[in-house]
């Protein structure tokens, strides 16, 4: 658990309209629930930070099994920032971290859970938005992503797509 927060890198989705979140957690098998997976059902809320490269190892050292009573974040040196729409804080360090309230849980295994939770307030490094435009400035955003066990990637190689504009034409 991270405070009662959520790990971008292992999150499954972004909804449409940019307002539901979607994350897996393991539920702790036949250990009982995880701490995250119990926090998010007792607080309704939860916070998904993205992970930077700067960030991750320290990350990664928040999933290690802290007993209940441990603030995993404080314990690796995160700083907690101060929430604007619920009472999770979220890491001061993530380049971006979405507060969020809980919608829904879906239970898919004995082991693994998906967390829905609808957007209701962002943080930003302040070099990441460009307020003007209210767009991520995306050659300054950089976040990991975790592949599967302890298999990661980094988002540096890029390349652009432009999306097509309808025309009348296209009904043919």
């Amino acid at each position: 658990m991270i405070g009662g927060e959520l790990r971008a890198d292992q999150s499954i989705g972004w909804g449409a309209g940019a307002e539901v979140w979607g994350h897996e957690v393991e539920t702790g098998g036949g250990r009982g629930k995880k701490d995250t997976l119990r926090n998010v059902e007792v607080t309704r809320e939860f916070v998904v930070n993205m992970v930077d490269e700067p960030m991750c190892e320290r990350t990664v050292l928040c999933a290690k099994d802290f007993p209940s009573h441990m603030s995993e974040p404080t314990v690796v040196g995160f700083t907690l920032g101060q929430p604007v729409s619920i009472k999770t804080p979220h890491i001061a360090e993530a380049p971006i971290a979405w507060e969020c309230k809980l919608s829904r849980i879906m239970d898919f295994s004995k082991t693994r859970s998906i967390v829905f939770g609808e957007i209701v307030g962002m943080h930003f490094k302040d070099e990441l938005l460009d307020e003007e435009r209210m767009r991520v400035r995306a050659e300054a955003f950089t976040p990991v992503g975790r592949l599967s066990g302890p298999n990661y990637c980094r988002t540096t190689d890029r390349w652009r797509l432009t999306i097509p504009v309808f025309v009348a034409e296209d009904k043919k």
